[in-house]
């Protein structure tokens, strides 16, 4: 399952865009393609949001996407990504999300 990392971009944090958004740091989501990884990602960390501007994570210009492929514990995979910085092991559901 592919997990992706998706980092705000810190020399556009001062954008309006991030001005009601509560956290914007990086996160890393299990989902099947990018577009789904931003949204699963808009809906938990941007729950709080007043503003009718859109959501900084679904845009390109402010988050920057990186796939990694994790092979399933047990499966020979590894452990390349996660010495690099990757997520370990327990990121294996379908639009599971957390903060490294």
């Amino acid at each position: 399952m592919p997990v992706f990392s998706l980092r705000p971009l810190a020399d556009l944090l001062e954008d309006p865009d991030w001005r009601t958004i509560p956290y914007r740091g990086e996160c890393w989501v299990t989902a099947a393609d990018e577009a789904e990884a931003r949204g699963v990602i808009s809906v938990r960390y941007a729950h709080a949001r007043a503003s009718a501007a859109p959501c900084p994570w679904l845009q390109r210009r402010l988050v920057a996407v990186e796939l990694f492929e994790i092979a399933p514990v047990g499966a020979g995979r590894s452990d390349a990504v996660a010495a690099n910085g990757g997520p370990e092991g327990g990121i294996t559901r379908r639009g599971s999300a957390r903060r490294p």
